[in-house]
């Protein structure tokens, strides 16, 4: 993704080997049992951590986590619950057997989404049951999307506001819905048993946005460290994929790359069954991308592998050219690319309205009902909130003297599509054969 990941892999690489749970511990669902490991720094028993798994094995995480982040997630403003969900996500994108389960359960509403909108090809059922995901969980509705690689400063001010956005300008493997698929199995995660979570997703996307934000995330980054790790699936010397025996692979999806991979490109080769529909959206797409690469390749005589910066200046090329059609429909701020009609919405989204966001997920899914924030809700206009939410409190309704949780529908309006492939490149796509790589002028 982001410059981020460059940055935080010298801090991180290596580190694979230590995450690692003990094969032997009993499972209790998708999480091993638990245990409650009082804290090794600070004054004796200041905070517990209720891991995700039990047994030694896993002791080296919590010194990793207290190298890299616990002085400031405990500090003055220690919050273990958040440091437990934390946790939670890591060993969930750690694990490809618990992860691709919850991509299936996924799966099936992306197929109902499908058979729903007859003209939709796979990708586009993709990004649209994507979007319900997501409305549903209360993350905002503008549609978002950047097509060239943003600059570090701009792009950790999205997830502390919710914005997750389609990442159009990410690399070709990176893929532009790897972080909304890395969410989709989380929330999916969350919804087979919301009990166990301290907070919702959309609480974490944003409390994991503003620790990011905070002073030094060029050193230390959440988001790098749980969904971001700068992948080795196309190396500069020739773009060999993952070995079997690549070091890298213990860390699971925190690889976006890894996902790309092993949906998009050997998709049948090591991915589960059921997971059918968004395997070949992503696999689609990819082929949709790897040929607008090779057209530029071709336009600009230059060969792809030569060096990382070229190769980023090849990708954005063929990006720009394959969203050209986005020009009508999308004004540009802050380096990034945002639908004309929600540029108020984007605008509007702040402190206040994720606070009042993050109070109805609550209220919906766990149903927390003490947010000082849900008292104003006959206050909400239209003049000062984004028109999701005022639509979704409007649909709200009182059961006696609060709101019920039920009647919590997050609005989306249409949803953001890219265009499919046309004949022509369909044509090229089909000659692509298996696994196929950027073409190489050497």
């Amino acid at each position: 993704m982001r410059l981020l990941r460059y940055l935080s892999v010298l801090l991180f690489v290596g580190m694979g080997g230590l995450f690692a749970p003990a094969a032997s511990v009993a499972a209790v669902g998708f999480f091993p049992v638990g245990e409650d490991f009082a804290s090794t720094g600070g004054a004796a028993g200041s905070y517990k951590i209720k891991m995700p798994v039990a047994g030694a094995a896993y002791y080296p995480q919590i010194d990793f986590w207290k190298h890299a982040f616990l002085d400031e997630l405990t500090g003055s403003s220690s919050d273990p619950a958040f440091l437990e969900d934390l946790m939670r996500i890591q060993y969930l994108v750690q694990q490809p057997a618990s992860f691709y389960q919850r991509l299936k359960e996924f799966n099936v509403r992306v197929a109902a989404v499908k058979a729903a909108h007859g003209g939709y090809d796979d990708w586009q059922a993709l990004e649209h049951a994507l979007s319900d995901l997501e409305a549903s969980h209360l993350f905002p509705a503008a549609r978002l999307a950047a097509i060239k690689i943003l600059p570090s400063d701009v792009y950790v001010t999205l997830p502390k506001r919710g914005f997750i956005l389609a990442d159009v300008g990410a690399g070709l493997l990176h893929g532009e819905l790897t972080h909304r698929l890395q969410w989709a199995a989380l929330i999916m995660e969350f919804e087979a048993d919301p009990t166990v979570w301290n907070y919702t997703p959309l609480e974490l996307f944003i409390k994991i946005g503003v620790f990011d934000s905070l002073p030094g995330a060029d050193r230390r980054s959440l988001w790098s460290h749980l969904f971001d790790q700068a992948g080795r699936g196309m190396r500069e010397s020739g773009g060999s994929f993952f070995a079997s025996n690549d070091p890298w692979l213990p860390d699971g999806f925190r690889h976006p790359d890894r996902l790309t991979l092993e949906l998009g490109i050997q998709a049948g080769a090591s991915v589960p069954a059921g997971l059918g529909t968004i395997s070949s959206g992503v696999s689609q797409r990819y082929r949709q991308r790897l040929v607008a690469v090779n057209r530029e390749v071709d336009a600009q005589n230059k060969d792809f592998y030569a060096d990382l910066m070229g190769r980023e200046d090849l990708q954005q090329a063929a990006y720009q050219k394959l969203t050209a059609s986005l020009t009508g429909q999308f004004v540009v701020i802050n380096e990034l690319l945002v639908h004309k009609d929600d540029v108020q919405d984007y605008n509007k989204e702040n402190d206040t309205t994720t606070s009042l966001r993050m109070a109805l997920s609550r209220l919906k899914w766990k149903g927390d009902t003490s947010s000082s924030e849900l008292k104003s809700l006959n206050k909400i206009s239209a003049t000062k909130y984004p028109r999701d939410l005022v639509a979704t409190v409007k649909g709200m309704k009182k059961s006696k003297s609060s709101y019920d949780p039920a009647t919590i529908v997050g609005a989306r309006f249409s949803p953001f599509i890219l265009p499919g492939p046309d004949a022509a490149e369909l044509a090229e796509m089909g000659a692509l054969g298996p696994n196929p790589l950027p073409k190489s002028k050497k």
